[in-house]
């Protein structure tokens, strides 16, 4: 079995308008942008709410040849694109992946994780895939340790600090790591030490010796990748990585940096200090993703706050500041349903599904994922089905009031419990109300310890088939 899940407000992206020349682009001519991403779904590959045509498309995943079945949802990617006129369509040429680390998960305390002593962040709805895993079924199950024994994960993401990673993609590599198996990890070398030959890669002190290929290219500043096959042991005494092989790798942000174009990404805010604005590498507002905005977008009158996601537009100063002459606020979504398509509730036509009653409507930007037996990696919405049992994650947009849909999973029907948490639109009686228009009856649910207004968030349960009628009979509410 596979388990996913994901939350589109761990994504970024980044296109780079007209990065190529004129008959550039690594697999032909034609190709005039750079873009740089979070795969959301496939068929041929959507990044950014834009889908790319992959038909004659080059793969390189991890410095090999691929193709797209080696690619994943929450995957970051760096390819050459024409995005057409319409601004949902395009086409990629040559299509990269390569991971932030693959490595020994090296504490997990309650879901809270290292990964090689580098701290991970993430949000309960990033993309998790247990690859098929019978006793790791969430990101809670990882085993810690620093060496055999220990699960060994990729991590696919963006680094928001020297020190912290904000994963888009987690996967299962092995549940248990054998000496001897490469584990790998990428960063900024600091603290160089020759005479002691150790260095930090942010958390991380690795050290290194003579033999160790590649160690002449260290440097303080250096953008490198670590790896380790020893079969001895992957930490030593001194809880210190024993490098094996060093290589030499570009920075994804220093690229996009130094590329001098116009540039698109959306990503969370990290934190909302402006800096102290005595110096240009000062002048900024807030962060996003780690990295330095300052607005120019006189439009943008929202307040700023933390974990907000947004999507700027604009490009880097020369010291590295960006500069957002463009700032759009993403809705969060937060409303969850574990249950089944009504009906007459598939809606191809529409590009949206029903759910007791509540139509949610699918765009470029829904993650679709498929953990049913069929398994589809290319699903999408004409795959859905009457009484197909999905998870949905949603938010209603404040412009048309539709249900948006930003993450969709196809499960087995396997007579499971119905969930719904979001908030109550409506209360009729002591036992009636509405939850995100959805009708629901408590009278069997224990009386809950907290009045039922409109606007208070909600966590329903229901036994399966405890949708009848048009009504939710749940048998359990919470805060």
């Amino acid at each position: 079995m596979k388990q996913y899940t994901r939350n589109p407000l761990y994504a970024i992206t980044a296109i780079i308008l007209a990065a190529c020349a004129a008959g550039g682009g690594e697999t032909g001519t034609g190709f005039n942008e750079l873009v740089h991403g979070t795969i959301s779904r496939f068929g041929s590959i959507y990044v950014n709410g834009v889908r790319y045509d992959t038909s004659k498309s080059t793969f390189s995943v991890d410095d090999v040849s691929g193709s797209e079945r080696d690619l994943g949802q929450g995957m970051v990617v760096t390819f050459t694109a024409n995005t057409n006129a319409d601004g949902v369509s395009g086409e990629a040429g040559h299509i990269t992946f390569e991971n932030s680390m693959e490595g020994l998960v090296t504490s997990n305390v309650a879901g809270v994780i290292t990964v090689m002593n580098q701290t991970i962040t993430y949000s309960p709805d990033m993309v998790f895939d247990n690859n098929g895993s019978a006793t790791i079924l969430s990101v809670n199950d990882l085993v810690p340790g620093n060496g055999a024994g220990a699960t060994v994960v990729e991590v696919s993401g963006y680094p928001i600090s020297e020190t912290t990673v904000l994963a888009t993609r987690i996967k299962v590599e092995k549940e248990a790591h054998t000496l001897g198996e490469k584990v790998e990890i990428k960063g900024v070398v600091s603290s160089l030490n020759e005479m002691d030959m150790i260095f930090q890669l942010g958390n991380l002190t690795v050290a290194y010796d003579t033999n160790v290929q590649g160690f002449e290219m260290l440097a303080n500043g250096a953008y490198i990748e670590v790896e380790n096959e020893d079969i001895a042991e992957v930490f030593n005494v001194s809880n210190q990585l024993v490098a094996t092989r060093i290589k030499l790798r570009k920075d994804p942000q220093q690229i996009l940096q130094d590329s001098g174009q116009r540039i698109e990404f959306e990503g969370i805010v990290t934190s909302i200090l402006p800096g102290a604005k005595t110096s240009p590498e000062t002048d900024y507002d807030f962060k996003l993703n780690g990295r330095a905005i300052k607005n120019e977008d006189s439009s943008a009158t929202f307040p700023i706050t933390l974990n907000m996601e947004l999507e700027v537009e604009g490009y880097y100063n020369s010291v590295g500041v960006f500069i957002a002459q463009e700032i759009e606020k993403h809705e969060d979504s937060y409303i969850r349903i574990e249950g089944y398509i009504d009906a007459g509730g598939a809606l191809p036509s529409q590009s949206a599904i029903q759910i007791m009653g509540q139509r949610f409507y699918i765009n470029n930007l829904t993650l679709m994922e498929d953990d049913s037996v069929a398994d589809d990696k290319y699903l999408s919405v004409s795959d859905l089905q009457p009484n197909h049992r999905v998870e949905v994650r949603a938010y209603k947009d404040t412009d048309s009031g539709n249900y948006i849909a930003t993450y969709v999973k196809r499960e087995n029907n396997e007579g499971q419990v119905i969930r719904i948490e979001g908030n109550i639109t409506a209360v009729t009686s002591a036992t009636q109300l509405e939850v995100e228009g959805m009708n629901i009856d408590i009278n069997s649910a224990p009386v809950p310890g907290f009045p039922l207004t409109v606007g208070k968030f909600v966590k329903l349960r229901a036994p399966a088939g405890g949708y009848t009628g048009g009504i939710l009979y749940a048998d359990e509410i919470s805060e």
